[in-house]
């Protein structure tokens, strides 16, 4: 059985981990741990992403003493003059091998990116918006923008499967 650590509480991230490692390895076991990203609250770059993603990753890993750790930090990138929301996925293993991924990208409406700027997260944006509560962790705003077609877990599930790619096929990552 493969261990897997996720550095967060947040189920949505629990989740979209455990659908992607099941399917990929079968039995699996997960657990996740609190991880102070080491980053801002909203990340507005994906350096900044890829950080929190990674730092959750490697001290997961490392307190649980798992196979495998996930670290997943959702970020605003400027791409071609349009804001993007995306998650960042970084995968380690035991031997230190790590791997990024992402989930889809979306672009994010004016008036949430200005909330994003001055540092509140996307959220908190969404819940003041829409007068919804713990959105996070459910939905997200992807599940508000598809009107539900598409949810936070399905969305991150993606990026875990982008990170999964060195280790399910290393052969191409030499």
């Amino acid at each position: 059985m493969i261990f897997v650590a996720v550095g967060s509480k947040n189920r949505t991230k629990i989740k979209a981990t455990e659908r992607a490692f099941r399917k990929a390895f079968g039995r699996v076991r997960v657990e996740s741990v609190e991880i102070d990203s080491g980053i801002s609250p909203q990340p507005m770059t994906a350096a900044e992403a890829v950080k929190g993603a990674m730092n959750r990753a490697k001290k997961a890993i490392k307190l649980l003493d798992a196979d495998f750790g996930v670290g997943i930090e959702g970020g605003a990138v400027r791409l071609c003059g349009r804001w993007f929301t995306t998650g960042f996925v970084a995968i380690v293993n035991r031997e230190g091998k790590i791997s990024i991924g992402t989930s889809g990208w979306f672009e994010c409406p004016g008036k949430v990116v200005k909330e994003l700027k001055r540092g509140i997260e996307l959220g908190e944006v969404m819940e003041r918006l829409t007068g919804e509560k713990k959105i996070k962790e459910g939905k997200g705003a992807i599940g508000i923008f598809t009107k539900g077609h598409v949810d936070r877990t399905a969305l991150y599930e993606h990026g875990v499967w982008m990170a999964l790619c060195k280790f399910l096929s290393p052969e191409f990552f030499k």
